[in-house]
């Protein structure tokens, strides 16, 4: 007499005892990557050592202003400069201000700007 098995019992069995356990596999190769278990515990103990230092990982960014920069600010000055001027002699012009206040309002407006690019460009390292 023949037992009555479940067709599907089979293949629940073999789940059941793989279930759980962990084969270490040395070299498995998976669409032609190998992994190797040794290799991989290097790398994180060297990553980790790395990461319990207090030495950064990344390098430090230098946080100077590049020559581009430097260019673009003078060049943004004199664009600046220049409705700036036309605003202080109109001014001066339509409220018959005299010259010497003009003068002094745009000697002042040139020094700001010169100021400005002076103390930039000299925080910035060449």
């Amino acid at each position: 007499m023949m037992s009555h098995m479940d067709p599907g019992s089979t293949q629940r069995d073999e789940g059941r005892s793989a279930y759980g356990r962990y084969e270490e596999n040395r070299g498995y190769n998976q669409q032609g990557g190998t992994y190797d278990d040794e290799h991989i515990d290097m790398l994180v103990q060297r990553l980790s050592q790395r990461m319990g230092q207090s030495q950064k990982i990344y390098p430090t960014t230098n946080k100077a202003a590049s020559a581009g920069q430097r260019m673009a600010l003078a060049i943004v000055s004199v664009m600046a400069l220049i409705p700036l001027t036309a605003i202080i002699v109109g001014a001066a012009t339509t409220q018959a201000v005299p010259w010497g206040v003009t003068l002094f309002a745009l000697g002042a407006a040139y020094l700001a700007v010169f100021l400005i690019n002076a103390v930039f460009n000299t925080l910035s390292p060449k």
